[in-house]
């Protein structure tokens, strides 16, 4: 989301100039790892339209994803990059609450990762969330801890596993 929308682009380069440009990849993304682009949604002259990418490959696609990140940016006159995973409804909600979790400190963080959602939660544990109970749940067990520095001795993040469940 975020790249300027030109009458009769070519959506393919579009895609392919902000991948290359701004993660920096070596060597660059070329087309043959595209397999479709296309943008998504009606056409509103405020503001464009997201881009969907198929990658050809799972190995293109990490390449991409790994560094997601570097699209960040801060710099005034450029527009603002986001790469997101094409979720579900269902799951976009799921994640859209938990990140609201996260607007209201309730967690560290909320993300997904080749369709799985992932939490951080106030403990610095990763855990993933399949429904809007399991999401519930680790937040009523991870509140944030009455005294901030009795907790100052955090550990890095750990993963946790579950049993897999279906949409």
């Amino acid at each position: 989301q975020g790249l300027p929308e030109l009458e009769g682009e070519e959506t393919t380069e579009v895609a392919l100039k902000a991948i290359n440009e701004n993660l920096q990849l070596t060597p660059p993304l070329s087309t043959q790892e595209l397999d479709r682009v296309h943008r998504v949604g009606p056409r509103d002259n405020n503001k464009p339209r997201g881009i969907i990418i198929k990658f050809a490959t799972y190995r293109s696609r990490q390449r991409v994803y790994s560094k997601k990140k570097d699209l960040f940016t801060r710099e005034p006159n450029k527009p603002r990059l986001f790469l997101n995973e094409d979720l579900t409804k269902p799951r976009a909600q799921l994640l859209a609450k938990a990140r609201s979790y996260k607007r209201d400190n309730r967690l560290k963080g909320a993300w997904s990762a080749d369709g799985r959602l992932l939490v951080l939660t106030n403990r610095n544990v990763v855990r993933p969330i399949r429904s809007i109970t399991d999401l519930e749940q680790i937040v009523a067990e991870t509140r944030t801890p009455a005294n901030p520095a009795a907790d100052s001795t955090q550990i890095p993040a750990t993963i946790t596993t579950a049993t897999a469940a279906t949409d």
